[in-house]
This record gives C-alpha cells, structure tokens and sequence, in this order.
C-alpha cells in the first residue's frame, strides 16, 4: 500500500534502518540473528534488564552499584554488564542506569534473581524495575 513514513534518528546508517527502509526483512533477520547469536541476546539466551532510576543522579549511582555487587556476591557466575547510564540517561525528571544479566535457562534466573534480590532493600527515592527479555536495551 502506499503511504509516506518519517524516521527520525541519530543512526540513519544502521542496517535496521536501511533495512526498513528498502522493506528488506530477510536481510534485516541475517543480519540481525546473526548479531543476538554472537551477543548473546534472545532467543539464544535469556536477559533481564533491572533498571534503576531517581531524581537524584548520585543516588542512582550508588544503588546501581550497590546492587551490582550484591548479585556478583550471591550469584558469582552471573553474566553481568553493568551497571551503567540507560541510553537516555534522564527521562521525565528521573536519572537511570541499567544492569543486564544473561542466563541460559530462564527458570534458573528468575530462581537464582528471587534469591539474590531477597532482603534487599530498596533506598529512599530510588525505583527499580525488572524487565525479563526486554525487546530493546
């Protein structure tokens, strides 16, 4: 059908982007299946993205931080990038940061992050949310 679509982004080059806009979706899925494959992102393993945020930068940092330790410390093997500043570090008046973790079975990582995230509590101010498998990082 016919119709007029605008994109606005900062990465007019990347290969979505050409790829949409040639409506080239098998060129789209080689390339992109071929990228999660290597990263390590579903459907090949499992993620979890916990996102922190408040109104005050130095808190999220220091609750990002926090937190990082506390699930190397009672999840040693955890597969782990993070913490660090969401790709639009402020949103609304809130500052975030983003810790994400791969697993191989989902099961093992909801069970393993309902132990690890027992007791702990959350700081005055800060939110935190938890995405399983989040679409978008």
């Amino acid at each position: 059908l016919g119709g007029e679509v605008v994109v606005q982004t900062f990465t007019p080059d990347n290969y979505a982007i050409k790829m949409a806009s040639k409506h080239d979706y098998g060129a789209f899925y080689s390339q992109e299946i071929h990228s999660r494959r290597e990263l390590g992102f579903p459907p090949f393993m499992n993620l979890v993205k916990l996102t922190i945020r408040s109104k005050k930068e130095e808190n999220v940092i220091k609750f990002s931080e926090n937190l990082a330790k506390l699930l190397k410390k009672r999840i040693p093997d955890v597969d782990m990038i993070g913490p660090v500043p969401s790709p639009m570090v402020k949103l609304r008046g809130f500052y975030r940061w983003n810790i994400l973790i791969r697993f191989s079975s989902r099961s093992e990582m909801v069970a393993k992050l309902r132990v690890a995230l027992k007791g702990f509590r959350k700081a005055s101010g800060v939110f935190m949310a938890v995405d399983m498998d989040p679409m978008t990082m």
